[in-house]
Formats: C-alpha cells, sequence, structure tokens
C-alpha cells in the first residue's frame, strides 16, 4: 500500500492512516471507528465514531465501506457498481479524499 492510496481489496484498521504525496493531509481511521481528514484542521469525517472494532474495506466494487466489530455495514460512500478490481481510495495533496478506478474520479469529499 501507498501512504497516500488504499486499493482495492485493501483495509485500513484504527489507527491506519493516509498522507498525502505532500504530507499537507491526512485521513486516518480512529480508534473509535470515525474516519477523519485533517489539513491545518479538521476537513471532511464519516462521522462513525462510538464503533471500536470497526475497519475499512475498498472494495473491488469501488464502494469504501466502514464494518463495526460485528462485520455490519455503518458507513459507505455509496459508490457501489462504479468501481471495479482497479478500484483506489486515494488522498490528494489538497486534502480531498477520492475513490478512482482506473483513473477515472468516481467520488470526492473535502
Amino acid at each position: 500500500m501507498s501512504l497516500n492510496r488504499l486499493t482495492a481489496p485493501g483495509q485500513l484498521y484504527p489507527g491506519d492512516f493516509l498522507r498525502s504525496n505532500n504530507n499537507a493531509a491526512t485521513a486516518t481511521f480512529t480508534a473509535d471507528g470515525n474516519f477523519v481528514v485533517t489539513t491545518t484542521k479538521q476537513v471532511w469525517e464519516t462521522s462513525s465514531a462510538g464503533n471500536g472494532g470497526a475497519f475499512i474495506i475498498m472494495q473491488a466494487d469501488g464502494n469504501l465501506v466502514i464494518y463495526d466489530g460485528n462485520d455490519t455495514p455503518i458507513w459507505a460512500s455509496q459508490t457501489g457498481g462504479n468501481g471495479g478490481p482497479a478500484s483506489q481510495l486515494c488522498l490528494a495533496d489538497d486534502g480531498h479524499l477520492q475513490i478512482l478506478d482506473g483513473g477515472k474520479l468516481i467520488w470526492s469529499r473535502h
């Protein structure tokens, strides 16, 4: 896994993070199950806190999903079916969190 991307079917666990190539942005998966993007301040989050034991999967169908400790989905990018095995979650230098499939942008948040 490259520091700024998670390729399907990659997973993140509490404490794991992505960092932009220029080190200006970080996307951190917190111990309580929240996925947070920061630059000089917090710019975006999944609002999924309160779910210890959670994990993130960049699925091969293009959907980014957070599952709780019981394997129940608690948050998703709602992009399933828009990607394929080449799907990647990328953290851009400007702090945009993006899902790309073969270089095609299918989702972005900031």
